[in-house]
């Protein structure tokens, strides 16, 4: 496990912890970190279970914990989200989180 311990977010995606957990240890995106600690960024993306293994390993953080905020895919284009029905555009478009929450994306005003 990696020190000093970063915890989940209760309402964060492991593709969202990934992230940051990378920022806070390496200062450097996701993507840089994961073929250095035998990630396939795809696999997190997918959230493939091997991938959530090794983040919960390194990082500290229990699987369940991250499990509990996996998107489970329920077909045509739509995940059940923490009991949350929300589609694939919601997933991928951060501008929809960030006005849903009130969050100004970098470089907009």
């Amino acid at each position: 496990m990696m020190k000093p311990f970063l915890p989940l977010g209760s309402d964060e995606t492991p593709i969202s912890y990934a992230n940051r957990f990378s920022e806070f240890h390496t200062g450097r995106p996701f993507n840089d970190m994961a073929k250095g600690f035998g990630f396939e960024p795809l696999d997190m993306l997918s959230n493939k279970a091997s991938a959530l293994s090794l983040l919960s390993e390194i990082s500290g953080v229990p699987e369940g914990d991250m499990r509990h905020n996996t998107p489970v895919s329920l077909g045509e284009r739509k995940y059940d989200l923490r009991g949350e029905i929300v589609t694939a555009e919601f997933l991928s478009s951060p501008k929809i989180v960030c006005k849903r929450y009130g969050v100004t994306l970098c470089g907009e005003a």
